[in-house]
């Protein structure tokens, strides 16, 4: 008897468009009691195309992507490593986005202020991004940013981004 308090799911693999992959692992315990309900996620990979990402945006977040397919296109192959874990008032987690265009290492905590609002506070670094495709130059950007502040009802979204563009390179110049 008793009741079963974790769920638990081990190399879960979905496939889906053409090329598209996730595979993942989490644990949810105390699913009984949401008070003290936590989690851990393992994405071991998430792979997709900048194609078939404008295509799931379309489909199941309703957005019109005929407008972000230049914006999207160049980013070639998506993969996604990471993981996060938390509570229904807490999460803490971080990853890698490989892209065809760049990298960026990112790691978030979200905690919760009120209903409706969250204190975000994070980290993002990248490898040179190449920004040819975006202003018909050979151009690059890297950075190393933190980010904190509020987001809640867009009257309250209070978000604080500082840190330094690390170094530029556009046709034949390059700022390090």
């Amino acid at each position: 008897g008793g009741t079963n308090n974790r769920l638990r799911c081990r190399q879960m693999q979905v496939a889906f468009g053409d090329s598209s992959l996730f595979n993942a692992e989490f644990t949810v315990r105390n699913i009984s009691n949401l008070d003290s309900l936590s989690y851990k996620l393992n994405v071991n990979k998430l792979h997709t195309s900048s194609r078939e990402l404008a295509s799931l945006l379309n489909a199941y977040a309703h957005i019109d992507t005929t407008m972000l397919s230049g914006s999207i296109g160049p980013l070639g192959g998506i993969d996604f490593t990471g993981q996060g874990e938390g509570t229904l008032n807490n999460i803490v987690a971080n990853g890698c986005l490989n892209t065809g265009i760049g990298n960026l290492n990112v790691s978030v905590e979200i905690d919760r202020e009120s209903a409706d609002a969250f204190n975000v506070s994070g980290h993002i670094a990248s490898t040179p991004v190449a920004l040819n495709s975006y202003i018909g130059k050979r151009a690059s950007l890297r950075t190393d940013l933190t980010v904190n502040g509020v987001v809640g009802p867009a009257a309250n979204t209070n978000i604080n981004v500082n840190g330094m563009v690390n170094s530029i390179r556009y046709a034949n110049v390059s700022i390090d």
